[in-house]
């Protein structure tokens, strides 16, 4: 201990470089001992040797442009953690938290979600209002310990620490999606940009003091009529070159267009004389790693998903290496 010249106040001695380096030490050889299979992963065949686990102090970022299943694709990841006893928050910001609660319930049940959303029972199978009732008050006795919805109105800096304090810290949640960050109040839309630099950079110091996993969702700037089918790109991402920089992984969803595309039908799209709908393969999501820190022969590599009526995914394929057209340079006649 000694004290500040001219203040009196006594301020504690850093350790010793050697103090330093052995902590450091030890610290490093307990990581290397854990099994880190035991760690969740991403609920898909194709994407678990792609990606790996999802390890504490991670922060993930899924981007899609709208309705090409952002919410979707977390939602199946929120079933698959709730499944393996992790504990898991999902902090709604634009859809309420019971609403998310019927969504999941359809997935559970393999209904259709705009019917139980709707409650056209009439369109669903018999005895279909009794079994979403029955699986909500499973959500409530069963799983309310590890799968947590939480309303989050106004995406703000208080409002997450709170969330952060009470059930990161206070309950041991392992892992925290948050949809989406673009929705984040800021202060100064002049500064926004700048604003959500600092928040995405303190979110993710967050989840390496805490040891949790954060998964962002976030969405790519609009490309050109046919940018459904194509992976967009890093430089896609909005408002903020940190949701790059911090993160560890990004993956970026896209359609999958059919296999018999021909060139005019393509141009005929670009000239606004077809609807690209016309072109893509029904009910096929593709999640392209964009970005992997720990495993770069990652970077480039796509993985398929059959999207389900019930939006359950399910895993079609492989990873795979890029196709013609799917690369940067290709894409930009598109």
């Amino acid at each position: 201990m000694t004290a500040q010249p001219g203040r009196g106040k006594v301020l504690a001695l850093p350790p010793s470089p050697l103090v330093l380096a052995e902590q450091q030490v030890h610290e490093a050889q307990t990581e290397r001992a854990k099994n880190l299979s035991l760690y969740p992963h991403l609920p898909w065949p194709s994407a678990i040797g792609l990606v790996g686990p999802l390890l504490p102090g991670q922060l993930w970022v899924v981007g899609a442009r709208p309705a090409q299943g952002k919410t979707t694709f977390l939602l199946n990841l929120f079933d698959e953690l709730v499944l393996q006893r992790i504990p898991v928050l999902y902090l709604c910001t634009e859809t309420r938290a019971s609403e998310m609660r019927c969504l999941w319930a359809a997935l559970r049940l393999g209904y259709n979600a705009q019917h139980v959303l709707e409650n056209a029972w009439h369109r669903l199978p018999a005895g279909a209002a009794a079994a979403v009732q029955h699986d909500l008050e499973v959500q409530a006795l069963q799983t309310g310990d590890v799968g947590t919805f939480v309303d989050v109105p106004r995406l703000t800096v208080d409002a997450v620490a709170r969330v952060l304090k009470d059930y990161v810290v206070g309950c041991k949640y392992a892992a925290l999606i948050l949809d989406h960050v673009h929705r984040w109040q800021v202060a100064d839309l002049a500064n926004k940009t700048a604003e959500l630099t600092v928040v995405v950079q303190r979110l993710k110091g967050a989840a390496t003091a805490i040891g949790f996993t954060l998964l962002q969702c976030k969405r790519p700037a609009l490309g050109n009529a046919l940018a459904e089918f194509l992976p967009p790109a890093l430089a896609d991402l909005k408002q903020t070159g940190a949701l790059e920089e911090e993160s560890n992984v990004v993956l970026m969803l896209h359609r999958q267009k059919k296999a018999d595309v021909t060139a005019a039908q393509v141009k005929e799209v670009h000239m606004g004389q077809r609807d690209v709908r016309d072109l893509l393969e029904p009910g096929v999501m593709c999640a392209n790693v964009a970005k992997h820190r720990n495993r770069p022969a990652a970077t480039g590599r796509i993985f398929r998903l059959q999207v389900q009526e019930c939006c359950r995914l399910a895993d079609t394929s492989g990873a795979h290496e890029r196709e013609p057209g799917e690369d940067e340079g290709e894409r930009l006649p598109f």
